[in-house]
């Protein structure tokens, strides 16, 4: 099992804690799609991504870890806007694999009483969020958790946080870190 699907377990516990039940959780493993965009990949990845918008439309939020080309991202499906949003800690220009399996994900979910606000698909933000940047090559999974970390904890100060903006995502994520290097840094010279 990923270390990502132990930490979504984690992330659940989180949310039931602060007793927030608006997030649901995509499993990693059950969305992967290889370079050679193999058919029964993308028929499973459709059908599971179908299947968890379907069973929990009356959620606001879905955390979904991707990975694609041994780089993780975090995509944010906000359900009620009909949005996917993309935490992307390389945020460089990228086709997404998961973009058609969605788009038909969209067209069953809505007749089965999903919202679509007058959308024919999910609209897509990818380069333009703004979210910490990983300044090594191997960091990517760290940053997708705490992505979902900061994006419950936002959520439960700011409930209509504007997430393609994100600043105060960076402000929190950035300040964690920086007191993180500073706690390490002192205890390797004290």
């Amino acid at each position: 099992m990923p270390i990502l699907e132990i930490f979504l377990k984690y992330i659940g516990t989180l949310c039931n804690e602060l007793k927030d039940d608006t997030f649901a959780f995509m499993l990693p493993s059950r969305l992967a799609i290889s370079h050679n965009r193999n058919y029964d990949q993308i028929q499973e990845a459709t059908e599971y991504m179908t299947d968890m918008l379907v069973a929990n439309k009356s959620k606001r939020f879905i955390l979904a870890p991707y990975i694609q080309d041994d780089h993780w991202m975090l995509l944010l499906f906000c359900l009620y806007e009909s949005v996917i949003y993309v935490f992307d800690s390389l945020r460089k220009e990228r086709k997404i694999r998961l973009t058609t399996p969605a788009r038909t994900a969209f067209k069953l979910y809505v007749p089965e009483g999903g919202l679509r606000n007058n959308r024919k698909e999910f609209l897509w933000h990818h380069t333009e969020v703004q979210c910490p940047q990983q300044e090594g090559g191997t960091e990517c999974g760290f940053y997708v958790m705490r992505y979902m970390h900061d994006i419950v904890m936002l959520s439960q100060k700011n409930p209509n946080v504007n997430w393609k903006v994100g600043l105060a995502l960076g402000q929190i994520f950035y300040s964690r870190m920086l007191m993180i290097r500073c706690v390490c840094h002192g205890s390797q010279n004290g």
